[in-house]
């Protein structure tokens, strides 16, 4: 009924850069006439896709959108997060004549970047150019500016090296570097702790992991505070180290009791 429609929509879609296809009703159900070349990339699917029924709730979170336009409705636009691909997805459909519609798919930045504000770990991404001291800090979300000490305005812009010398303790210096050379040479999420140097003076110990988000072109750090956890981990050693000391040294004999006032030694 439609051929020709469908046909002018494969020809100039295949080659877009943006993901999408075109969709058709059939009774109660939702199927699929035709996927570009990017979404089977995108969702990593193989060829053959087409006219098969979509399971709009597990999709969509108003899956009713897309069956009002293919009633004939207007455009429609919804939000979904895909676990795979670590994002926002936002998709705009279309009807093109009833029944059919056209829909196409790109990043959300502005929800992802609300989600990530809200939060209780810090990110920062880098877009990467050359190497990861060249990559330029694009996002930093609400945490990772407390963490820093930064204000909003501050953190984007800077390279991974204003990171390195600005922000790392010197200590740290030659761990972090070598935490980066294995993290480019294996191209897999790799641990870091290390302190960061705060414009205030002050000194907070993170913990976290640096990966990738988009391989060889985005990276990003996650990272929690754990500077009391550090404080509370050395007080320990040093109560321990001078109990020991005491030990060692002592001249007069040191007996145990227990809560029943038995020696234990």
């Amino acid at each position: 009924m439609y051929e020709e429609m469908i046909a002018q929509y494969q020809q100039w879609s295949q080659d877009s850069p943006v993901a999408g296809g075109l969709l058709r009703r059939d009774g109660d159900a939702v199927k699929t006439v035709c996927l570009n070349s990017a979404f089977h990339v995108l969702f990593d699917l193989a060829d053959g896709t087409a006219d098969q029924t979509l399971d709009l709730p597990a999709l969509l979170e108003n899956p009713d959108g897309v069956r009002a336009v293919l009633a004939g409705g207007r455009a429609v636009q919804w939000v979904r997060f895909s676990a795979r691909l670590n994002g926002y997805l936002s998709c705009k459909c279309r009807a093109l004549a009833p029944g059919l519609c056209q829909f196409w798919i790109q990043f959300d930045h502005d929800t992802e970047k609300e989600i990530l504000d809200e939060l209780p770990v810090g990110i920062l991404r880098f877009a990467v150019k050359d190497d990861v001291n060249g990559a330029v800090c694009t996002y930093a979300n609400r945490r990772a500016l407390e963490i820093n000490g930064f204000t909003r305005g501050c953190a984007p812009g800077q390279t991974g090296w204003d990171f390195r010398v600005h922000c790392v303790h010197p200590e740290d210096l030659d761990a972090t570097d070598e935490l980066l050379t294995q993290f480019t040479a294996s191209g897999l999420a790799t641990d870091l702790a290390l302190r960061i140097l705060r414009p205030d003076g002050g000194v907070r110990w993170v913990s976290g992991v640096v990966s990738w988000v988009s391989p060889g072109q985005v990276c990003q750090m996650v990272y929690q505070d754990v500077t009391e956890r550090k404080a509370s981990e050395q007080r320990e050693n040093k109560t321990r180290n001078l109990l020991e000391k005491i030990l060692s040294t002592t001249q007069t004999a040191i007996f145990w009791k227990d809560a029943d006032r038995r020696f234990l030694g």
